[in-house]
């Protein structure tokens, strides 16, 4: 699947709640047993990482 391909540099989406919208984040760690991914805003590189669920992201396809 998808989410099984997400690799270290790759850009997910992540929203903090459902009352808000989806944002660009980089994975920057993936946990051993490959649950827990590690990310950072895109777009705001100086707040801190945070630990969110593989399957809790949203993936980005590539249209070729």
């Amino acid at each position: 699947s998808a989410w099984h391909a997400i690799e270290v540099g790759a850009t997910v989406l992540w929203r903090a709640n459902k009352d808000e919208g989806w944002f660009e984040a980089i994975v920057t760690t993936i946990s051993k047993d490959r649950k827990i991914l590690t990310v950072r805003w895109r777009d705001y590189p100086k707040l801190p990482p945070f630990n969110v669920k593989r399957f809790d992201v949203g993936v980005l396809c590539k249209i070729t």
